[in-house]
């Protein structure tokens, strides 16, 4: 894969769950410039859920970037994992 397909699909948890809309916790590691420790740093994306997709606290899903849905809303759920 290349870089930017890599950066457009994320695995994440499903931290809460609409009918359209969920937030969706993603996390990566990091190693520190100087002292060459890694450190994790999470951030939470709203994603469009499609219809007909039940999604739950606690699920473990794979997310894509897509054009903009709303004003905050630019990544769909593709499956669950």
């Amino acid at each position: 894969m290349d870089k930017t397909t890599q950066q457009q699909l994320m695995t994440g948890e499903v931290m809460h769950a609409d009918s359209s809309t969920a937030r969706v916790k993603v996390g990566r590691t990091k190693m520190h410039p100087i002292y060459r420790k890694r450190y994790s740093i999470h951030s939470s994306v709203l994603a469009h859920v499609p219809t007909g997709m039940q999604l739950e606290k606690g699920a473990v899903v794979t997310v894509e970037r897509c054009r903009p849905i709303s004003k905050r809303k630019r990544w769909a759920v593709v499956k669950p994992s």
